[in-house]
């Protein structure tokens, strides 16, 4: 509803005069939905793997996304090592760093950060 609401708005030329229509408008929002459905994509990922990781439905480990994703590649696996060294299940922490480093190469891939 906020996406249409936004459409309605009329933004003068001086502002923005390469958005000279709510379709262009739209069409971010759009976009932008599209976005945040792959950051949730992941961030459901680290949710559930973190509660098998750790062997409990309340996992006392947290892990954030924006945290992850400000990092260097290079010190990602790292990172989450160190936050991972007291999780119960150790035998699939390798696995989880594994698969959760793709995922988020490949959320970058397509939204690189700005």
């Amino acid at each position: 509803h906020i996406i249409k609401m936004a459409a309605h708005i009329k933004i003068g030329e001086d502002q923005h005069p390469e958005r000279e229509s709510g379709a262009a408008i739209t069409k971010t929002g759009k976009y932008d939905r599209k976005q945040i459905k792959a950051r949730m994509v992941v961030e459901g990922y680290i949710e559930e793997s973190l509660k098998d990781v750790c062997g409990s439905d309340e996992p006392d480990i947290e892990i954030d996304f924006d945290d992850l994703e400000a990092l260097p590649a290079g010190e990602r696996v790292a990172f989450l090592e160190t936050k991972l060294a007291g999780a119960k299940n150790k035998a699939d922490v390798p696995y989880f760093i594994k698969s959760l480093l793709k995922k988020v190469d490949e959320y970058l891939a397509e939204y690189p950060n700005k």
